[in-house]
């Protein structure tokens, strides 16, 4: 998954794709599916670490998987032409049920599923100050002529 979702990130970003509407261009782009495919493998790595633990693997892999929803909610037609923050709350909603859930049959909200949605939280709004950085510009621009174009 991390694999092709870096090849596909590089491949958008040689083809200079930056979403309709999308105010800072490929290269401030490229930062978002890049950050998402290292919280993503972040939270793979810790839930395999977890595997012992039942109760905290299966929350880290749903959220790894809530955490897939982004670039998905995102190619929905009405939900682009919403507003710009209607797809984080859409998918934060997951994360609300699931802590809704850890608190209905826990009668607490598990620890793996506070740290990893904070963390998902965080990863997600980061991706465009990061991809604003004349530091993430200089490696944006090596990787799209690393990739051939």
């Amino acid at each position: 998954m991390v694999i092709l979702g870096v090849l596909a990130a590089t491949n958008s970003l040689a083809r200079g794709f930056a979403p309709p509407g999308f105010p800072f261009g490929a290269l401030t782009f490229y930062a978002i599916p890049m950050i998402e495919m290292v919280a993503f493998a972040t939270l793979i790595y810790f839930a395999f670490r977890a595997r012992f633990s039942p109760a905290a693997h299966k929350r880290l892999i749903l959220i790894a998987t809530i955490l897939l929803l982004f670039p998905a909610v995102d190619r929905i037609r009405a939900m682009n032409a919403a507003k710009p923050f209607f797809t984080s709350i859409f998918v934060y909603v997951f994360l609300l049920i699931l802590m809704t859930y850890d608190f209905w049959s826990l009668g607490k909200v598990h620890r793996a599923t506070i740290w990893a949605s904070a963390f998902v939280v965080v990863m997600t709004q980061i991706g465009v100050p990061i991809g604003r950085t004349p530091v993430w510009h200089e490696f944006a621009g090596w990787m799209r002529t690393f990739s051939g174009s």
